[in-house]
């Protein structure tokens, strides 16, 4: 099946790729700024948790966000994402404390 696109006169398509593409370059910027600067937020976030807890390993959630200046659902999904790889809990719920694996 053929398809023919009328174009108006004078229309110059070469200007018109060149203005959309740089629209296009702008949007993945925009995106990758995005992307880059939430993936850098978390890896800061997660260096601020393991320097806190090298500091006293029995540090509750709770201090942690206060301390880090964040919500305690924000410490508990950072905290499950390092676990078992970057720190481990030790003990009981409340006895227990905090090891960074080296």
């Amino acid at each position: 099946m053929a398809v023919t696109i009328k174009m108006h006169e004078g229309f110059d398509i070469d200007h018109f790729a060149s203005k959309t593409s740089l629209a296009g370059e702008i949007a993945n910027d925009g995106l990758n700024d995005g992307l880059n600067g939430g993936l850098n937020d978390g890896l800061n976030l997660q260096a601020q948790i393991i320097n806190q807890i090298r500091d006293n390993a029995g540090i509750t959630v709770s201090k942690l966000a206060a301390l880090i200046g964040v919500s305690k659902s924000t410490i508990e999904r950072e905290m499950s994402i390092m676990k078992d790889n970057r720190i481990k809990y030790i003990g009981s719920k409340k006895t227990g404390h905090w090891e960074v694996i080296e």
